[in-house]
């Protein structure tokens, strides 16, 4: 466990709470003193964590209601150790942090304190794995989807779990994680959009079932397999338009939460030289931010992956289709052949999908090229 007074780092003692058992050598400057009934020495600046539940009692010199947590032992009390109920707060519903003899200084006012905490969900057969220090970025969806405090408190029946596991899957392997504090109400699409962001996914509501699906974003398809767009079966094709290459991104800066520096903004950079080269030289940035990555080379991966999607020109559309196109979904991949345009099978990806009204028996797709796709205009 980690905590800060301001921006100083706590350097918190380690003491073995149920035998009171110090270790040979104590971190920092801390003084030592005897107060332990048998004489053992216990070192200045340790803390304890209560539950703040709804049952917690108010301190009133003799309750002997035990800590939650040991002193910084990382590890669930496992005996009722003698505490003196004065300094037991009645927080009840709130979760409170003890800190006892910590020296922060030498200001007359005291300090905000933050800490470093962990909550990963409890679903272990539907998301089998997070990672050391980041929770699966599909179980904080789900957590915000399905969980009944301060959040949608939906039926697990609305989730499509297999997509959901699925995505947990991929991105275990990837080693892409997902960390943030939510300090302040939040709109819980907003979070969930944050999460797609990051993870490059899209989430949608099944006409056929009404549950949730999850499709992330990758390079999952062979190009002759996609079906494909034509002039057989589009009735309309609006709206193409093909980017140009002047004024096109050649360097993206993602600012992360980094971890390695007490959780300060850190920058990862990912540069196009021949894009630069091309357009004389000439640097041009954009700046994106992801709260919920708090690891550097996750960083640069996510720098790279968004640098590849803006620093070549873009190739959009939207097509009316009939109803052979009613089972698809955003974050399919269609190829698009038009002889006009000179395009065979393009990969493009669905952004969004109207499914119209069966009595009209049209479809209305919104496309982007893919930017797993080897062909690009331009």
């Amino acid at each position: 466990m980690r905590g800060w007074a301001g921006d100083i780092p706590l350097d918190i003692g380690i003491i073995d709470f149920l035998t009171f058992d110090p270790p040979a050598a104590l971190p920092g400057d801390f003084a030592a003193e005897s107060d332990h009934p048998g004489g053992t020495t216990v070192p200045r600046g340790f803390l304890e964590v209560f539950d703040g539940s709804a049952t917690q009692q108010v301190g009133n010199g003799t309750n002997t209601q035990a800590p939650l947590w040991s002193r910084t032992q990382n590890r669930m009390m496992t005996a009722t150790p003698a505490v003196d109920g004065r300094f037991i707060p009645g927080l009840r519903n709130q979760a409170a942090v003890c800190l006892y003899e910590m020296f922060v200084g030498s200001s007359p006012q005291v300090p905000s304190f933050s800490f470093e905490v962990a909550s990963f969900t409890t679903r272990t057969g539907l998301f089998p794995s997070h990672l050391a220090d980041d929770a699966c970025p599909i179980s904080v969806i789900h957590d915000v989807l399905t969980s009944p405090w301060s959040k949608l408190n939906l039926p697990e029946s609305r989730i499509d779990t297999a997509s959901f596991a699925v995505a947990s899957a991929t991105l275990f392997a990837e080693s892409h994680g997902y960390s943030r504090v939510l300090d302040q109400a939040q709109d819980a699409v907003d979070i969930i959009d944050d999460v797609l962001r990051q993870v490059d996914g899209v989430m949608y509501e099944e006409p056929a079932t009404g549950k949730f699906v999850i499709k992330l974003v990758r390079q999952d398809y062979d190009i002759d397999d996609l079906d494909e767009l034509n002039p057989d079966n589009v009735i309309n094709l609006e709206n193409f338009a093909v980017g140009g290459w002047q004024d096109i991104i050649n360097e993206v800066r993602v600012t992360f939460t980094d971890r390695s520096r007490s959780y300060q903004d850190g920058t990862a950079r990912a540069q196009n030289h021949a894009n630069a080269v091309g357009q004389g030289n000439k640097l041009r940035v954009t700046t994106m931010q992801f709260a919920g990555c708090c690891e550097g080379q996750l960083a640069a991966r996510l720098a790279s992956r968004e640098l590849g999607a803006v620093s070549r020109p873009s190739v959009k559309a939207n097509v009316v289709v009939n109803r052979e196109f009613h089972l698809t979904r955003p974050g399919d991949v269609l190829a698009l052949t038009w002889p006009e345009l000179g395009l065979v099978r393009m990969p493009m990806r669905v952004a969004c999908v109207d499914l119209g009204q069966l009595y009209d028996g049209k479809i209305s797709l919104s496309l982007i090229h893919d930017i797993f796709g080897k062909q690009w205009i331009g």
